[in-house]
């Protein structure tokens, strides 16, 4: 049997402070010794522009290069599919017969490329967002729908997604769950102590760690710091515009902006809680939750799919009362025991895993 080979058609850089999916699948495939080489192609730089071009770099098994969009005018169905010819031609002289090719990729636009890699790779398209949604695009819906149909296998980060797909495709064994999953482990150092304006704000601490986007339910962390002003919450990362202006006078309520990943493990110590409130509409993947079973500390999040699959190490609350309810109870009677199951039930969500499940599937097919 051949070993393997990756291609990473990323959307994200490999330089990204913040590593996601796109870059923890191939870092942890690299570690394992049917894996022969990784090629991380990083986004797609658009020459016309002030973008920064990526360093080809050699880490081990992983190269990572990068490719110019030959013509501008990306929104061309013509042009774009010119542009991922012209990139697929240099990525096929990179692909060593000897090893058994598998293409993952990430944005519909990248379909175009996937069509023009010889017929031996076996494509893969990680649906890890709904871009169609998301951006309101027809083009994108139309790209979508052909990524999900097109592709000798298709992974997704939801059940919801899934479901669709094989809807789509109508056909359930080239379609699989690949949850996301956490890079922190029980055996990591605990790295960077919190910082002083963690250390000065006093116990009880609600925190959330990740970006505040459209997703994050302001308005309940706003009722709920009104209701508890002697709760403090410790929010880690990006914020909105929208957002900041939502929760600005609250003084319980601390944004500290984003922070090295080195500190997270850190921060998610200091905290008595760790929340995850999501708006109604939101319907992807709650990775922080993975990364909140490592620390062991007490789980509360609105419900999602995520939640629902991390039972019963997350509780669940869908109205402020039970919020309020759930948190106060969590402050007075969590224990060892209980902290010692969430830390155990992280090892089953570590990349680790994934990359098990991964392995099996690609060389099941």
């Amino acid at each position: 049997m051949k070993p393997l080979g990756f291609l990473f058609i990323s959307k994200e850089s490999w330089t990204d402070t913040r590593w996601a999916r796109k870059q923890w699948l191939p870092f942890y495939l690299a570690k394992r010794d049917e894996v022969d080489r990784i090629i991380y192609v990083d986004r797609h730089r658009a020459w016309w522009r002030s973008d920064v071009r990526t360093k080809s770099v050699q880490q081990g098994k992983i190269t990572v290069c990068q490719y110019n969009l030959s013509l501008p005018f990306e929104r061309s169905a013509l042009v774009r599919s010119w542009n991922r010819r012209f990139i697929a031609k240099a990525i096929n002289a990179e692909l060593d017969p000897s090893l058994c090719w598998i293409a993952i990729f990430y944005h519909p636009y990248d379909v175009d490329l996937i069509k023009f890699l010889p017929e031996h790779v076996v494509t893969v398209f990680d649906w890890t967002e709904d871009w169609a949604v998301f951006h309101k695009d027809r083009e994108l819906t139309r790209l979508q729908y052909e990524a999900v149909t097109s592709s000798a296998m298709v992974l997704t980060v939801t059940e919801e997604l899934r479901c669709r797909a094989i809807d789509w495709r109508n056909d359930e064994a080239t379609v699989h769950l690949l949850a996301n999953a956490t890079a922190f482990s029980l055996t990591d150092e605990i790295g960077n102590p919190p910082s002083a304006e963690v250390k000065a704000i006093p116990s009880p601490i609600i925190g959330f760690i990740g970006h505040l986007g459209p997703w994050f339910d302001a308005g309940l962390v706003v009722e709920l710091a009104r209701l508890h002003p002697e709760w403090q919450w410790v929010l880690i990362g990006g914020v909105n515009d929208n957002i900041a202006q939502r929760l600005k006078g609250m003084s319980s309520i601390h944004c500290l902006g984003v922070k090295p990943p080195s500190e997270l493990i850190s921060l998610m110590l200091a905290c008595d809680i760790l929340i995850a409130p999501y708006v109604s509409s939101f319907s992807g993947d709650a990775t922080k939750l993975y990364d909140y079973l490592v620390a062991g500390k007490p789980i509360i999040s609105s419900p999602c799919e995520t939640a629902e699959r991390l039972q019963p190490h997350v509780i669940i609350c869908d109205d402020p009362k039970t919020w309020s309810d759930e948190i106060s109870r969590a402050l007075s009677q969590d224990n060892d025991e209980l902290l010692k199951r969430r830390q155990a039930a992280a090892l089953d969500h570590h990349w680790n895993k994934r990359i098990d499940r991964l392995l099996e599937l690609v060389r099941h097919d």
